[in-house]
């Protein structure tokens, strides 16, 4: 039996990320730093300067003022059996709200089964305008949302394999 598994990126939370053009224009020391978040302490990080080219991003944890949600929609999801194929097709819905007082840009990413069967055959569906890097089967979208706003957005693909063969798609 062979495993397909198309896996989200977010686990229904968002995480902040810092993200610095530095260039030459600091004179950055090496060592700890403490990190605050819209006026709380977040935690701590070594700076390594040795390693910082001309951007410095770090992780600030996560941000519970945005809420992500992804759903399986049913009505999406079939298995049909064409001849000596299976073609199951999968839908996801991806709900983003903004609970800030100023708008917030996210950057999502999911991604979408790849096969290297050549037996087994993926195709993308709707992909809410996203770009889809067809090597990884990751699918970028850049969403700027408004203060308060909520958006939706839809993710299918559909999978063609031969009935000798057996996949797990969720």
């Amino acid at each position: 039996m062979r495993v397909l598994m198309s896996a989200a990126f977010f686990q229904n939370f968002d995480w902040a990320k810092l993200t610095i053009q530095t260039g030459n224009q600091y004179s950055l020391l090496e060592g700890e730093s403490n990190l605050y978040f819209e006026d709380g302490f977040v935690g701590r990080s070594i700076l390594n300067v040795a390693a910082l080219q001309d951007t410095l991003q770090t992780s600030l944890g996560r941000d519970r003022s945005i809420v992500m949600n992804r759903e399986k929609v049913d009505q999406f999801s079939k298995k049909r059996t064409i001849g000596s194929n299976i073609t199951e097709s999968r839908g996801y819905e991806i709900t983003l709200k903004n609970n800030k007082s100023q708008a917030v840009t996210l950057v999502v990413k999911d991604q979408i089964p790849v096969s290297i069967n050549s037996n087994i055959v993926v195709t993308p569906g709707e992909l809410s305008r996203g770009n889809l890097d067809t090597q990884t089967g990751i699918v970028t979208l850049e969403i700027t949302l408004a203060p308060g706003a909520q958006q939706k957005l839809v993710l299918q693909y559909e999978v063609k394999y031969p009935k000798s063969e057996r996949l797990i798609l969720d």
